[in-house]
């Protein structure tokens, strides 16, 4: 109950801040045509939104399944569904800090220290980036997006730094030297040796590419998710567009190490779909939707999850 407690005190916090964002971020729209916005939604695409949002979530629990067992953690099927949710209650934190969730839950319950797992919620983060950055690229190429040809270059040169540091030793060692500083990352400040050999754990191209393939197949689902959100507002955008504003605005938000990348993904949302002639009343009921059904939806699951492991304790 004392991680559930935690985590509702901190999460009590978060929604407080979220709330005073939300109402600065609405003022700049008229309120009433806001309003008439979110009535005029078409609710019965709620259900295949939230639908595919969850089968997304479950999809890249696979993914942190086969991490475990690469670092000799062997839990059940359920015991990882579960611990994955878990790990979704604090999306909030700043670059999905909040997953260190599972790193407690797997020192108490397995006795794996935190320099053995902290690197695998680190890895999730990367390749949550990467398979987004590939799917954006793909499509970019497909419809001659240029608007983000820079942006795109930037985040491909930061990628291709993380996967170095995945591949080469001496480099992990010096960045993971570099993380353990963070207030976040000190519980792995004594063993930053095995910080980097597990990090390193992960750079077979068997692992990469296989972590590639199930990080597409569980976005594309959110992919699908924006879509049908377009849609719900009566904008019937082609699906690789949504997908090109909804992933760029997503991942700009991750890369800026903000909570939730609250205000840069919802501006950067905002502002590309300006460049479409959507009024900005439409376009902010449209990204606060977008937020409530995929990146909220998510943290309540995560509650959820929290509180049943809590149960079990």
């Amino acid at each position: 109950m004392k991680l559930f407690a935690f985590v509702m005190n901190r999460g009590i916090i978060l929604l407080i801040i979220i709330m005073l964002f939300y109402v600065v971020f609405t003022i700049f729209s008229d309120v009433n045509e806001l309003t008439s916005h979110f009535k005029n939604i078409d609710y019965f695409l709620i259900i295949p939104i939230l639908l595919a949002t969850t089968i997304g979530l479950f999809v890249k629990s696979i993914r942190q399944y086969l991490f475990l067992e690469t670092v000799g953690i062997k839990i059940s099927f359920k015991q990882n569904f579960v611990l994955y949710f878990a790990g979704l209650a604090m999306l909030g934190v700043p670059f999905g800090a909040g997953g260190l969730i599972k790193s407690h839950f797997l020192l108490k319950h397995f006795d794996q220290p935190a320099s053995k797992t902290v690197p695998i919620i680190l890895v999730e983060r990367f390749h949550d980036a990467v398979a987004m950055f590939s799917i954006i690229l793909i499509f970019v190429l497909i419809t001659d997006f240029g608007i983000l040809n820079i942006p795109i270059i930037i985040i491909g040169i930061f990628l291709l730094f993380c996967i170095l540091v995945l591949k080469n030793k001496n480099l992990a060692v010096r960045v993971v030297t570099k993380l353990t500083k963070i207030k976040f990352l000190k519980i792995t400040e004594k063993n930053t040796e095995q910080f980097s050999n597990t990090l390193i754990s992960f750079s077979s191209n068997k692992k990469m590419i296989s972590a590639w393939l199930i990080g597409l197949a569980g976005w594309s689902f959110d992919a699908l998710a924006i879509f049908f959100s377009f849609l719900a507002f009566g904008l019937n955008f082609d699906f690789l567009l949504t997908t090109i504003i909804g992933f760029s605005s997503v991942l700009f938000g991750s890369l800026s190490f903000l909570p939730g990348g609250i205000g840069v993904t919802e501006l950067s949302f905002v502002q590309l779909l300006l460049t479409y002639k959507i009024e900005l009343s439409l376009a902010t009921a449209l990204v606060i939707f977008i937020r409530l059904t995929g990146l909220w939806f998510a943290t309540c699951l995560g509650f959820f999850a929290i509180r049943f492991i809590s149960n079990k304790n």
